[in-house]
């Protein structure tokens, strides 16, 4: 009989704090922060890339990048081609890891933009009608 099992929650919240941490467990944290900075600014890169970039061994590097797999936060897309020996995994953001809300507001209406976690555009409600002011209401409203 196969048991209903969840998949597997990311850790998104507990990683981007800074609380409950401390020595190895508050580099490694730190590290990770930078990966994903990396990887959001900059695009897809291989482990060794990472290493270089972050001044890390590859070990520690390879370690924190499948603690970020298993969050579920980056993926492995694939093979790059080398000009020789085996050729290296390409790391990346996983888009639907999280997303982020952007909220415009003016005095007659407000924006709405959802937002994945690679930056690209997933919904945009634009010219809501709503009317700002200041009072408990349009609060509410809002």
């Amino acid at each position: 009989m196969k048991k209903n099992i969840p998949p597997p929650k990311h850790r998104i919240f507990e990683l981007l704090s800074k609380e409950n941490a401390s020595g190895v467990a508050y580099k490694n944290k730190a590290l990770k922060r930078s990966i994903l900075n990396h990887l959001d600014q900059h695009g897809d890169f291989t482990i060794t890339e990472l290493s270089r970039e972050m001044n890390t061994s590859v070990p520690k590097i390879t370690s924190l990048v499948n603690e970020l797999i298993e969050d579920r936060l980056i993926r492995d897309n694939g093979k790059f081609d080398s000009t020789g020996g085996r050729k290296a995994s390409i790391y990346g953001l996983v888009a639907d890891a999280c997303y982020f809300i952007g909220v415009d507001v003016k005095k007659y209406y407000i924006n709405l933009g959802l937002v994945d976690f690679r930056k690209h555009l997933v919904n945009l409600k634009e010219k809501i009608p709503y009317r700002l002011e200041n009072t408990k209401e349009s609060f509410q409203q809002l």
